[in-house]
């Protein structure tokens, strides 16, 4: 799970998509508003160290102190599932699965803790998903009150130290 949070900072249906056919959607620095990990609530006090920066086909990716990068492609053109492929920092030489949704300027993205793409935003104890909500550094401190975080409340600490 810690993994996931590193390089990601690591719904029950989705939203109206945005289809970003060559990332150009999603190209921007990025803050963590929210997230559920396993089916847990991520503690504020996680989420406000994450960060995600793209730009075209490359990402870079902080929480806290610890930081990684890469390659970020669709898996195939038309499609909402990305391969974040990590080359440096924390877990480099693998490959993360995730799906994406932009709606009203936030971007969700689920990650997957195995090597199959995730299948929904839902994050649940069974599936394990990394599922977290970012807006735009810029809007983050006026839009803070407006992000939930999915599934069930709780404590995710015990999730973050896997």
């Amino acid at each position: 799970m810690k993994k996931i949070l590193v390089v990601f900072g690591c719904l029950t249906c989705l939203p109206i998509l945005v289809n970003a056919q060559n990332m150009g959607e999603l190209n921007g620095d990025w803050t963590v508003a929210s997230g559920t990990l396993a089916g847990a609530n991520v503690p504020s006090s996680s989420t406000g160290s994450m960060t995600l920066k793209i730009n075209g086909n490359t990402f870079d990716a902080k929480s806290g102190s610890l930081s990684s990068g890469g390659i970020v492609a669709l898996a195939q053109e038309g499609s909402y599932q990305l391969n974040f492929i990590i080359n440096r920092g924390a877990d480099s030489g693998k490959t993360v699965r995730a799906l994406y949704s932009l709606s009203g300027g936030v971007l969700t993205i689920s990650f997957s803790q195995d090597d199959t793409f995730p299948v929904n935003q839902v994050s649940t104890a069974e599936n394990k998903y990394c599922v977290l909500k970012y807006r735009k550094e810029s809007t983050v401190a006026a839009n803070d009150d407006m992000i939930v975080g999915e599934g069930n409340s709780g404590n995710a600490a015990a999730g973050l130290a896997r």
